[in-house]
């Protein structure tokens, strides 16, 4: 996802069209300001789902685990690309 980031920034426009930012300055100050610090909220909360749902029970599957922790970035890279006019 960070490497998809980096490519897209890559691709924007870094010309100024009037007085406000550049395509490329608006997406690396949005990601800056919303998806760093949601990536780690993100990764926070996958751990915590990860240890409280291995303290619950005694879940072996690594397919059910790895679902539970990649839930909350699923999420969030939805919620990106639903806020993001370029992306649509």
């Amino acid at each position: 996802m960070i490497i998809a980031y980096f490519v897209l920034l890559d691709q924007q426009s870094g010309i100024r069209e009037s007085w406000g930012n550049s395509p490329q300055e608006g997406m690396l100050t949005f990601g800056v300001y919303v998806v760093a610090p949601g990536l780690l909220v993100t990764l926070l909360v996958g751990l915590i789902l990860i240890l409280r749902s291995l303290a619950r029970s005694r879940i072996s599957s690594a397919v059910v685990l790895g679902t539970v922790a990649a839930s909350p970035m699923l999420l969030f890279v939805a919620a990106v690309a639903g806020l993001w006019p370029g992306l649509r």
